[in-house]
């Protein structure tokens, strides 16, 4: 059976979670793991047992073991797998680029999704897919991002809203994004919207035709 126990930063900092090589024991931060998605908490649980399972001390094998375990597990899952793991790390990190590979080669091969195969045909090297990552011209990566509503991702699924993210920050959703951005215009060096520029047209007739 197994064994999870908690401890602290005094022990632990800023690490979420470790596991016991030699017993599997899992160790989680009761400060850090509490603070993350469910998926995300589950994700880390995954990667953890992914070390014991695997006998591995490989970050990148623990992450894949997460990932091939959670796939399906819910809707979006390669999604939110993505987002799981730049939850903790930085985008451009060597095991996200890992991880965001072996998603697209998930979706290609399971799921047949065009797009994936097309992203990875265009990934000439770690490289490039930290540019593409960072810069999240990447059509699977960049809906964790906060894209805009109607983009297809890479898993062949196409977003209507945003998912709430982690109980520190709110994305808002792609659909009220939309609807509340207004266009603006730059008038003598100030930003102004239609219809801000029409009622400073009436005030300015106004004031010649009363002068």
């Amino acid at each position: 059976m197994e064994t999870i126990v908690w401890e602290g930063i005094e022990t632990m900092g800023e690490n979420p979670a470790s596991v016991e090589m030699d017993t599997g024991k899992i160790i989680l931060n009761r400060d850090v793991f509490p603070k993350y998605s469910k998926f995300t908490r589950q994700f880390i649980l995954e990667h953890e047992r992914g070390h014991y399972k695997l006998s591995t001390d490989s970050e990148e094998e623990a992450d894949t073991y997460a990932l091939n375990k959670l796939y399906k597990s819910t809707n979006k899952s390669l999604k939110k797998s993505m987002k799981a793991i730049t939850d903790f790390l930085d985008v451009d990190n060597p095991r996200v680029v890992s991880l965001y590979r072996k998603a697209l080669i998930i979706d290609s091969k399971y799921n047949n999704n065009k797009k994936a195969k097309e992203e990875l045909k265009n990934l000439t090297g770690d490289s490039n897919m930290r540019n593409k990552l960072s810069s999240m011209t990447s059509p699977f990566i960049r809906m964790n991002f906060g894209g805009i509503s109607g983009r297809q991702r890479a898993d062949g699924e196409t977003i209507d809203e945003q998912e709430t993210a982690d109980n520190f920050s709110q994305v808002p959703e792609a659909k009220k994004y939309r609807r509340n951005s207004v266009e603006k215009y730059n008038i003598l060096g100030f930003s102004m919207s239609i219809m801000e520029i029409l009622f400073l047209i009436f005030i300015i007739v106004y004031l010649v035709k009363n002068k």
